[in-house]
């Protein structure tokens, strides 16, 4: 927590514990009798490591109980959205964990659009957002920052999801050269939050768009 020093100077003091369980087995007594009392747990994950993805840090088995303590300062401090955000992306990234268990047993081309968007928009929150690289100039993302980027990827998932449901395929929206901007939307400087904006823009009037000539030659015939 937040401390005053004896020098009269503010820090914060964190007390970081670590476990390591033999063969990553979390469940075993040691690791469960652990978690019994902590409230903020990091699994680290070998699939991710394997695949370079760092911090290899699970979504799914991971988990924190300050977040209703903090969303307050958040919310005054940074977006009075950060708490809604936050619990839409857990959401979404909990749902592509069952959706990947489906596309390994059958692949992704049987998967219904709106499925497909799912796993899309969670590809967009670890990869765009959760992913961090060791060659980028930040070594550290300001909540401004990091509530902007949730912010667009959210906004962009709910308005494919109007999108579809008026008919209009995935596939085209996969090929926006914006939506590729949107996944290394972290590479832009905290500084420059005009380009949050005009991405935003750009990304929007271009799924318009698509949505317009989608259209057009059904009222031509």
């Amino acid at each position: 927590g937040r401390v005053t020093t004896i020098g009269g100077e503010a820090g914060s003091i964190s007390i970081i514990g670590a476990v390591s369980p033999p063969g990553g087995d979390f469940t075993e007594p040691v690791t469960r009798h652990t978690k019994r009392f902590i409230r903020c747990f990091w699994a680290l994950d070998q699939q991710l490591a394997h695949s370079r993805h760092f911090p290899a840090i699970s979504w799914t088995d991971s988990y924190s109980e300050y977040g209703d303590e903090v969303k307050d300062w958040y919310t005054a401090h940074v977006s009075p959205a950060w708490g809604t955000l936050r619990d839409r992306a857990r959401e979404i990234l909990a749902e592509d964990d069952k959706i990947q268990q489906i596309v390994r047993l059958v692949g992704e081309d049987v998967l219904p659009d709106d499925q497909k968007l799912t796993a899309l928009t969670a590809g967009l929150l670890k990869n765009g957002y959760l992913q961090q690289s060791a060659f980028g100039p930040d070594s550290y993302c300001p909540p401004e920052k990091g509530t902007a980027i949730l912010d667009l990827m959210i906004a962009f998932y709910d308005k494919a999801e109007k999108l579809l449901a008026r008919g209009c395929p995935l596939s085209l929206l996969k090929g926006m050269r914006e939506l590729t901007e949107l996944t290394h939307i972290r590479e832009i400087p905290a500084d420059k939050t005009e380009a949050f904006a005009d991405l935003r823009k750009r990304l929007f009037d271009r799924m318009d768009e698509i949505d317009r000539e989608r259209i057009a030659p059904r009222r031509e015939e």
